[in-house]
């Protein structure tokens, strides 16, 4: 496995997810309101969610990006050594990580709990002791250590599948 493009690509589509959810947050802050806990939920009010169309065109196109990142980062780095299923679930895994861990220490820990810009404090919700919940965002982490294995399964046995049969029998790597 190639640990070393697996973590720069890791970083990469870390730094894709940030940008997608940060532009989110700022121009569309109801979408991700349900990833708020529970006490903030409660008792943050927003204007209602209007025009919602431009939301969900942004989301798509940047969801698509993100995505297809994933499966060219496996299929690139592999196209050319036939390698085991297992190698390319290793590397998809890898990239899943650093996300979540980019999430937990970066966009959750110091962003959301500690630094509190104004775009993450939502009105009626400005002071509250919930945003310093660190647990809440470590649980979060734990649920996306169990999503990052799904997902990665199932990222891998599609690049698998393209490598083996489209690529590698196609090229005659072996």
């Amino acid at each position: 496995m190639n640990f070393g493009i697996a973590f720069l690509h890791g970083l990469i589509w870390s730094v894709m997810w940030g940008i997608m959810i940060t532009i989110t947050e700022i121009k569309w802050p109801h979408i991700f309101l349900h990833d708020y806990p529970k006490e903030l939920q409660a008792v943050i009010k927003l204007p209602p969610f209007t025009n919602k169309r431009p939301a969900y065109i942004f989301l798509t196109v940047s969801f698509f990006l993100i995505a297809a990142f994933i499966f060219w980062s496996s299929i690139n780095t592999y196209k050319a050594v036939e390698v085991g299923f297992w190698t390319i679930f290793l590397h998809v895994l890898v990239i899943c990580m650093c996300w979540n861990v980019f999430d937990l220490v970066v966009m959750d820990w110091l962003i959301f709990c500690t630094w509190k810009p104004g775009f993450i404090v939502l009105p009626g919700s400005e002071g509250n002791k919930a945003y310093s919940d660190y647990k809440f965002h470590f649980i979060g982490f734990i649920k996306g250590c169990g999503i990052s294995v799904i997902g990665s399964i199932i990222i891998s046995v599609l690049c698998y599948i393209v490598l083996k049969y489209l690529l590698w029998q196609h090229i005659g790597v072996s």
